[in-house]
């Protein structure tokens, strides 16, 4: 039986940025949406929800706990609200309507999006850049890599796959690979979830992540 969670388990796998306002991103299981699950009472539930438990004590019945900064990983306290169903649906429809960037809680606009991606094309670590930006990891990979504001013109994801290493048809870098492995170890994506950001098949990524490629990586 896995040990029983706790606000200080719960806490201790959050990363807290030092900057004002940042967000605190969780660094446990995430499904593939961006949102983190954690067991909690013989039940998992979304680890935000979590986070407005274990500082406000308990939701009321029918209420949504919902994002201001648009952002699913993250559990910081005042980045959450109680809202109604109602709500719920109309934050996710503005959301499918602007696009992230043009809504009025946006954390980045298109041109932040941009220097996120020219920097990781130009050979900045996304360790270095969710450092810098106050987000974990993942998140950061989502955004430099187009899976996250889409919507921004311009530079995409594709920036960080420089074509050519090992062979003409590969579509990774190593350092593209490295960031892969580093995710993995954190358990907050699947093989499928890996595969889809990175614009390779599930084999390949499965290869990639058992070490029968990029043997030199391991």
């Amino acid at each position: 039986m896995p040990p029983l969670m706790t606000p200080e388990r719960f806490w201790a796998k959050v990363h807290q940025p030092q900057e004002a306002d940042a967000c605190w991103e969780w660094q446990g299981g995430r499904h593939d949406d961006g949102y983190g699950r954690a067991g909690y009472a013989n039940v998992l539930m979304l680890t935000h929800r979590l986070a407005w438990i274990f500082t406000h004590g308990t939701i009321p019945d029918g209420a949504y706990v919902l994002h201001q900064c648009d952002n699913p990983p993250c559990v910081r306290p005042s980045h959450l609200y109680l809202g109604t169903q109602r709500e719920n649906m109309r934050d996710r429809k503005e959301r499918e309507r602007f696009l992230g960037a043009d809504m009025p809680n946006a954390r980045w606009t298109p041109e932040q999006v941009l220097a996120m991606r020219r920097a990781y094309g130009a050979g900045e670590a996304i360790s270095s850049l969710a450092q810098r930006y106050g987000v974990g990891d993942a998140r950061m990979s989502e955004i430099v890599h187009g899976k996250a504001y889409t919507h921004v013109p311009g530079a995409t994801g594709n920036v960080g796959y420089r074509h050519g290493e090992d062979s003409p048809s590969h579509k990774l870098t190593e350092q593209a690979v490295r960031e892969i492995r580093a995710i993995w170890e954190t358990r907050t994506s699947s093989v499928k979830g890996l595969a889809q950001r990175y614009g390779v098949s599930y084999q390949t990524m499965r290869a990639l992540l058992t070490g029968k490629t990029w043997k030199h990586l391991a």
